[in-house]
């Protein structure tokens, strides 16, 4: 497994839940957890806390791995450190894992596999840990199968560790028996304290609420996100709400590669989705992206996993799987296609503060018609602040750029201050872009 990770917070519900299945299995009553959530989340972080904490030092570790699907009984070596580390019992198989045409049954890898779980159990409980589920190979997940299904007094903790258990496309025994004998631990984002608190540990100090909250909604409290995030920007960073946060580079890098393999009406659709938000209805997107065909654009957006189908009373919406994906595709764009997008979204966007945000963002320049409308904007909100539907009460993300709003003269309005207080409804990635 790899090092533990020095900064740890939360998931002390995740915690007990474990402990508790581990001493089920201290007494002879052998036990299935399956650990879900999505890249990043940190499952085997929690899982290496787990471990730390309960003290065996019995643990059998393994993980399935993308580059070798079709390796048969990789994922089971693996679980033995390599071919020269099987017991007795599985190296007797072993001669024919490098023969295609002589591959040993996957039963009588399972049931070796079960004679071996059942000794190392007798000194002291077992955890055995199989990560990245998904990527397992067929065979070693049809021996684990077998192995798993005949445990009866032995005091053993099985972790399987993958993205999604509906989604598992594995041996139907194995989906049987996760359906029906395991304890599902389905890991979410971490909330404000605990994002609070790891961003304490990373960078040395605190960060402002306005700040925090940003960045939880940014990474939606994916901890991998949280940190790739955290080397790149600057803590002050946080609170210019003059700039989006950025995707990390990595991840950035993935999604515009599947953006690239988009063809062009496809790519075009995906960047007005950015500029609308969140999502977006897809009739509104697909006249901000000139697409004539917007149903199949969005078909092949889904397939390369860069947008989501949603459905509404009103028709189909296109949506980002996350916001750092929509992050890495708006922060591509460059200048003069990004004001080109806004500008033709102000024609369409429905209501009026979401013409305005992205009049606002399609202007390159001063622009006194536009300062002259913020002016009187300003201006009624002073005199009542509840009138426009604007609350002083939410959350500012994104202040109102000061140099697209200059007066006639040049000068900054003496009614622009008040209200960039609330101008998250106009920053591009503020709540009313993510609904537009």
């Amino acid at each position: 497994m790899a090092e533990p990770i020095a900064t740890f917070v939360g998931r002390d519900q995740e915690l007990r839940h474990l402990a508790e299945e581990f001493g089920r299995a201290r007494t002879g009553l052998p036990r299935l957890v399956v650990v879900e959530g999505p890249a990043g989340i940190g499952k085997t972080t929690l899982i290496h806390r787990f471990l730390e904490r309960c003290g065996t030092a019995n643990v059998l570790f393994t993980d399935g791995d993308e580059g070798e699907v079709l390796l048969p009984y990789g994922t089971l070596v693996r679980l033995f450190g390599g071919p020269g580390g099987l017991p007795r019992r599985l190296a007797a198989l072993a001669p024919g894992l490098d023969d295609p045409a002589a591959l040993p049954d996957p039963l009588a890898v399972g049931a070796a596999l079960l004679d071996v779980l059942s000794e190392r159990q007798l000194g002291e409980p077992l955890c055995l840990v199989v990560d990245d589920v998904h990527w397992a190979d067929e065979p070693t997940l049809r021996a684990l199968t077998f192995c798993l299904r005949r445990l009866r007094v032995d005091r053993v903790l099985t972790v399987l560790m993958l993205r999604d258990a509906a989604a598992l496309s594995g041996p139907e025994g194995l989906v049987r028996l996760v359906a029906a004998r395991s304890t599902r631990l389905r890991l979410p984002g971490l909330r404000a304290p605990e994002v609070e608190a790891l961003v304490s540990g990373l960078v040395g100090g605190p960060v402002s609420r306005r700040g925090l909250a940003r960045l939880v909604a940014h990474t939606e409290g994916v901890p991998l996100h949280l940190r790739a995030l955290l080397e790149e920007v600057p803590p002050a960073a946080l609170d210019d709400l003059g700039q989006p946060l950025p995707a990390p580079r990595s991840y950035a890098l993935l999604v515009l590669g599947k953006v690239a393999r988009c063809a062009p009406p496809v790519r075009e659709l995906v960047s007005a989705v950015s500029v609308l938000g969140l999502s977006a209805p897809l009739h509104l997107a697909a006249r901000v992206a000139r697409v004539e065909e917007p149903l199949q654009a969005l078909e092949q957006a889904v397939r390369e996993g860069v947008l989501l189908e949603r459905s509404s009373t009103r028709g189909a919406v296109a949506a980002f799987p996350h916001p750092l994906v929509r992050a890495a595709v708006y922060r591509d764009l460059g200048p003069a296609h990004r004001s080109a997008l806004h500008a033709r979204a102000a024609l369409v966007a429905e209501g009026e503060q979401a013409r305005l945000r992205h009049r606002i963002e399609a202007v390159s320049g001063p622009n006194p018609e536009l300062a002259a409308e913020l002016a009187e904007l300003g201006r009624a909100h002073q005199q009542d602040p509840g009138a426009d539907g604007l609350s002083r009460r939410r959350t500012p993300a994104v202040p109102l750029p000061a140099g697209r709003i200059a007066t006639a003269d040049h000068g900054p309005s003496p009614y622009v201050q008040p209200i960039a207080d609330i101008s998250e409804i106009w920053g591009p990635w503020g709540r009313e872009s993510q609904r537009s």
